[in-house]
């Protein structure tokens, strides 16, 4: 499936993703799941929530997180609560709300890394444009 989705997108059962995933909305976490990035690249985007399923699932991130609005999480909060791992870096922002709902039991362990909490500039606000040369100029036989 294509790495990239809009969501409402939901990662069941056992799942690795070497490279990046990202989610254009809402994504939730059901199952065991590891997303490695590739070097010099997020490991997981999501512009929307960031919820995961309890009892007993896991999220690992290896490399940089980007969280757009809120982190969340759906199903028990009174049996084995789940995990949520970063190796990299995590970065949250709100969208008008609170970064982490007041019902978020997920063990939560984010472990700074600098050589993993790196990403290229992904956005095309307020940059320049890059040089051009003119190689040959004028019409095909002149």
């Amino acid at each position: 499936k294509d790495p990239t989705s809009d969501g409402p997108f939901t990662l069941n059962g056992n799942v690795t993703i070497n490279g990046t995933l990202v989610v254009n909305g809402d994504c939730t976490i059901n199952g065991i799941v590891n997303i490695t990035a590739q070097p010099n690249f997020p490991a997981l985007v999501v512009t929307g929530n960031l919820i995961i399923s309890s009892p007993g699932k896991s999220l690992t991130v290896n490399g940089l997180c980007y969280v757009g609005n809120t982190l969340k999480m759906s199903g028990s909060r009174f049996l084995t609560y789940s995990t949520f791992v970063v190796n990299g870096a995590f970065l949250g922002g709100s969208l008008g709300g609170v970064p982490i709902d007041s019902g978020y039991k997920v063990t939560t362990t984010f472990n700074y890394n600098a050589s993993l909490a790196v990403a290229p500039d992904m956005t095309s606000t307020n940059r320049s444009a890059c040089g051009i040369s003119i190689v040959r100029w004028g019409l095909p036989g002149q």
